[in-house]
C-alpha cells in the first residue's frame, strides 16, 4: 500500500513520514509511523506509542537501530503514547535525539542515534504462508510478522523458508518439504524486498510455501488465515 505523506500531513491523518515533510521540521527521524494497530493490542500487552511501519535508508532512525514493528515509547524519555504525540516529541527538539526508547519483543529497547554503522542495510519484515493448490482444503495458513536485517537477502530469506516448510509439513504431512523440488527467489516488486518460494512437484496434491519480505509492513500480504506462531530463530531475542 503506498500513501502520500503530504496529504496525510496536509489532512492531519494518524500515518505520517517524518523523513518527508509537508513543512520544514527541525529533525526527521526517517520513520513511517501509525497509532497501534487494533491487532496488536494483545501483543503489546497495553503499552502505547507510535507503530514502526518502515524505516528509511540513512535516516536517524536507522542509525539508532529502529526496526519495523517497533513501538516507539518516548523520545529523550518524553512518552509518546501515540504518533501524534511523536511527531510534536521530534517537532520540539533542535537536533538528534539523545535516544528512542521502543517496546520490541515485549521488553523496552533504549535506542541511541548512530549506534548503528553507516551503510547497514535497510531493515524489514517478513511473513509466511502456506496455500494448498486444492480449493477444497483448509487454506491460508500463515505466520508472521517478524523483523530481519535485509528483507532483500535472498540466501537468508531462502533459508527461513526451508525450516519454515520443514515446520509446516509437521502442522500437515501432506505438505512434504522433501518433495518441494520446485523453488526460487524473485525481487519483491516494489517492495525493497525479496519473494522466496517453494512448490511440490505434486503440485495437484501437496501445495506451496512462501516468504514475502519488504522494507514495510503495508507492503506484506494482509493476513487473512490461521496464524501459525512460527517464529524463525534469526528473529529471536530482538
Amino acid at each position: 500500500m503506498i500513501r502520500s505523506p503530504t496529504l496525510g500531513c496536509l489532512l492531519g491523518l494518524a500515518i505520517a513520514l517524518c523523513d518527508v515533510a509537508a513543512s520544514a521540521q527541525p529533525v526527521r527521524l526517517g520513520v513511517r509511523i501509525v497509532n497501534t494497530p487494533p491487532g496488536m493490542e494483545r501483543v503489546l500487552r497495553g503499552v502505547r506509542g507510535a507503530f514502526v511501519n518502515a524505516v528509511s535508508p540513512g535516516s536517524i532512525g536507522l542509525s539508532a537501530g529502529i526496526r519495523p514493528l517497533d513501538l516507539i515509547t518516548a523520545v529523550n524519555d518524553q512518552a509518546t503514547p501515540n504518533a501524534s504525540a511523536m511527531l510534536e516529541a521530534v517537532n520540539g527538539l533542535a537536533g538528534p535525539p539523545r535516544s528512542v526508547t521502543v517496546l520490541r519483543d515485549g521488553r523496552l529497547l533504549e535506542l541511541q542515534p548512530g549506534a548503528v554503522a553507516a551503510g547497514a542495510p535497510q531493515p524489514g519484515v517478513c511473513a509466511a504462508y502456506v496455500v494448498y493448490s486444492r480449493p477444497d482444503d483448509a487454506s491460508g495458513l500463515v505466520s508472521g510478522p517478524w523483523p530481519v536485517d535485509d528483507p532483500a537477502d535472498p540466501v537468508a530469506v531462502g533459508g527461513l523458508l526451508d525450516r519454515f516448510a520443514a515446520y509446516a509439513h509437521t502442522i500437515d504431512p501432506k505438505l512434504d518439504a522433501p518433495g518441494m523440488n520446485r523453488r526460487g527467489c524473485d525481487p519483491g516488486e516494489g517492495t525493497g524486498g525479496v519473494d522466496c518460494w517453494a512448490a511440490s512437484g505434486r503440485f495437484g496434491v501437496a501445495g506451496f510455501g512462501a516468504i514475502e519480505c519488504a522494507n514495510d509492513v503495508d507492503k506484506i500480504t494482509a493476513f487473512n488465515g490461521r496464524d501459525l506462531g512460527w517464529k524463525p530463530p534469526q528473529a529471536a531475542g530482538r
